[in-house]
């Protein structure tokens, strides 16, 4: 998603396919800043790449409101998040929590406020569209694919398979 344009009309998808949350009111440039934080969550989850800072700016708490309901809710340290230690510069050392794609999705679930639900609405849209798009780019190259390259996937793919 690196080209601007790109990720601009992916943007202006978002905000088109959103009917009637009004969250942010009529403040647009709040809702496409949610929904390009919302694209940068969605593209780059892969293990614990979701700073709780972020999430908490997303859905208007505090990061000790977050950290409390994952303690609350039992979430597991080293798999729903991990605790990074930055050096400290006099006094304590501070720890930065990352969060998985599955416990962030937990903890939007789990905020109740009027921002929380729409920013978890806006993540279905964007999931929704996000996979969308793979979809549409797996079937655009299918049908550039020769014959030949698709019977050779499809050959490796049963022989992976049965060897399972």
């Amino acid at each position: 998603m690196a080209d601007q344009g790109a990720l601009d009309d992916y943007v202006q998808m978002v905000l088109d396919a959103d009917y009637d949350h009004k969250a942010f009111g009529n403040n647009e440039p709040k809702k496409a800043q949610t929904i390009r934080t919302l694209i940068e969550i969605m593209a780059h989850s892969s293990g614990f790449d979701i700073d709780l800072r972020t999430v908490a700016q997303l859905i208007g708490s505090t990061e000790s409101n977050l950290r409390r309901c994952l303690n609350d809710h039992k979430f597991l340290e080293n798999v729903d998040y991990v605790r990074l230690s930055s050096a400290p510069t006099g006094g304590r050392p501070r720890q930065r929590l990352r969060l998985s794609l599955p416990a962030f999705k937990a903890l939007v679930v789990l905020g109740r406020s009027p921002t929380a639900r729409m920013v978890m609405n806006y993540f279905g849209l964007v999931e929704e569209m996000y996979r969308e798009g793979k979809m549409d780019a797996i079937i655009d190259r299918r049908g550039r694919e020769d014959e030949s390259v698709r019977t050779s996937k499809r050959a490796r793919h049963l022989t992976a398979a049965a060897g399972t």
